[in-house]
């Protein structure tokens, strides 16, 4: 746990035995915040010679804990903008912007910083949030200054993957970026969800799902891997555990991305008209999920049988288009 006050941090660290239960070992590090970075590998040699005692493990001289800025201003406002950009939702992921772009600001250097602007640039172009050819450009900018900075960073690779993904449909070029951070990092939680995607897209459904849901393994709290495994449930043709996963989604983050939605589409793939219809009517006043609601109920309504509701919405689904910018 972890706890802030004035210009301290109180973080309680513990080693428990998940078969068990069992405590074997737990402290409490209260130092001043400026030293945070200093803190999180205090914490982890410790972890490491607690478990030297019962595991025959080698504890490298090197730190264990990667300093990404030495400016505990600018850490703050990217772990600020990391919060809003794991919502995956058009209004977080500019705040999330102004947060990473703050971050840059104090520390021009934080080559993390720029790894997560690519990031939501990404996001942008491949939501239709932005035009592709104004968000794409921006994306590959930051990711190539990222990998400037910092060659060895997962995040740079990641970034690089997610450009040749999404921008350059370079699928070969996209599968070696992601196939290089698990060289480095075989247990990025990430990287094994943006391969699901990868994979699924590609139509290599059950290997996707192999690795969404090793994704989800190692980090199940994370509501955009929840949400990416739910996905490639639902390309595996298993909508109820795709409507499970969906659930537990919206448990996360009641406003994950564009979590209801799908679920109403997933409700309408099984013919569970009336849920669908109840979702997409709790959505309507969502101006991020509109259209897609109107479309999806006209779609709902027709498939009831009733002619004269699916116009309707069919008409309001037209006219919220005609409304977009883009």
């Amino acid at each position: 746990s972890v706890r802030k006050y004035g210009n301290r941090v109180r973080v309680t660290a513990q080693l428990i035995n998940s078969e068990n239960g069992y405590h074997k070992w737990s402290e409490t590090f209260d130092r001043d915040l400026k030293d945070i970075f200093e803190v999180q590998d205090e914490i982890a040699n410790s972890i490491v010679d607690q478990l030297k005692k019962t595991i025959n493990i080698h504890k490298p001289e090197k730190h264990l804990v990667n300093v990404p800025t030495e400016n505990i201003e600018a850490y703050n406002f990217y772990l600020k903008g990391l919060f809003y950009w794991n919502k995956w939702a058009p209004e977080f992921v500019l705040k999330a912007v102004k947060c990473f772009e703050d971050a840059i600001k104090i520390s021009p250097d934080f080559a993390l910083a720029y790894s997560r602007l690519s990031a939501c640039y990404t996001y942008f172009g491949a939501v239709g949030y932005m035009p592709t050819e104004t968000a794409y450009p921006k994306a590959k900018e930051y990711a190539l200054k990222s990998y400037e900075l910092d060659s060895n960073s997962i995040f740079a690779h990641i970034s690089l993957g997610m450009i040749k993904y999404f921008n350059d449909w370079d699928w070969v070029g996209a599968e070696k970026c992601f196939l290089k951070v698990f060289e480095k990092n075989p247990n990025s939680a990430e990287t094994h969800q943006y391969y699901a995607m990868l994979l699924t897209t590609l139509g290599y459904h059950k290997k996707a799902l192999k690795e969404a849901e090793l994704a989800h393994q190692i980090d199940p709290l994370n509501p955009p891997i929840s949400y990416i495994l739910s996905f490639v449930y639902f390309n595996n043709n298993q909508t109820e555990q795709a409507i499970a996963q969906q659930q537990k989604t919206i448990e996360l983050d009641p406003d994950f991305g564009d979590s209801q939605n799908s679920m109403a589409w997933m409700y309408l793939r099984s013919n569970q008209y009336d849920k669908a219809i109840e979702v997409f009517n709790k959505i309507l006043n969502n101006p991020n999920n509109i259209l897609q609601a109107k479309a999806g109920l006209a779609y709902a309504y027709a498939k009831l049988g009733q002619k004269d509701r699916a116009f309707e919405f069919l008409q309001k689904a037209e006219n919220e288009l005609l409304k977009s910018p883009t």
